[in-house]
């Protein structure tokens, strides 16, 4: 009985703070229509990139971003918000964290110390998939830039602790990373990828919660200034 209760108190603590893509967490009033947010919950815990975005910019983006939504649900939130404004311009988005974080095996597979295993590569591989068929819809959607931010490592914190041995799973981010940097650089679309992970690289404790996944505050306007910078650098839309 009391492991049962345990196990219940994990899955409410992870539910919690992924979201499982039941709600959108902070998606405030937009001002701007013509950019807009989709993506996980680095973006829509706490709205930290978007609030440090609208200081940078002076607007606010709409934003379809959702906590724990993996790639096909990110999809859907591209497919509700170009259905809503076919005119969209600058798609700033991430997806794919959740692919791995939310799926029981998947989770624990792809942990290891250093290398990963091929068949972790392989499902990394088929949601990079994904996210390239995404990009391609919003290519011939008409969308002139997307930026797609990274992920940057995991940190040992309360539920990377938990659920998936501490930093375990940073070299399937490492690998991830790699990946979509490839395949953004080489995407039809515009596709400017956002790697933050030099940023947060010995800077953990300040730019990310202590749940060891989403950016405090400091670390949104890292990633916020990021993705700003190089939208200005390419004449994005903004």
């Amino acid at each position: 009985m009391k492991k049962l209760v345990v196990a219940l108190c994990i899955v409410g603590l992870f539910l919690a703070v992924l979201g499982c893509g039941i709600a959108n967490m902070t998606n405030p009033t937009a001002n701007e229509f013509d950019v807009v947010i989709v993506g996980d919950s680095i973006f829509d815990l706490d709205g930290f990139i978007h609030s440090n975005l609208k200081t940078l910019s002076g607007k606010s983006y709409k934003d379809y971003s959702s906590s724990g939504d993996t790639v096909a649900y990110i999809t859907k939130q591209y497919n509700k918000a170009i259905a809503a404004r076919p005119t969209i311009k600058t798609i700033i988005m991430d997806g794919g964290g959740n692919d791995i974080l939310m799926d029981v095996y998947w989770s624990q597979a792809c942990q290891a110390t250093s290398t990963i295993s091929s068949a972790c590569k392989a499902y990394i591989n088929s949601v990079l998939d994904q996210d390239e068929a995404l990009w391609e819809d919003m290519n011939n959607d008409g969308v002139d830039n997307i930026f797609h931010l990274g992920y940057y490592r995991l940190k040992a914190g309360v539920l990377t602790t938990l659920l998936y041995g501490g930093t375990k799973l940073n070299p399937a981010v490492v690998y991830a990373d790699d990946q979509l940097a490839a395949a953004c650089a080489v995407s039809p679309a515009e596709c400017w990828f956002i790697d933050p992970r030099a940023d947060f690289l010995g800077k953990e404790s300040t730019y990310i919660k202590s749940d060891g996944i989403h950016p405090t505050n400091e670390g949104g306007k890292v990633l916020a200034t990021k993705i700003y910078n190089k939208m200005k650098a390419v004449g994005a839309y903004k």
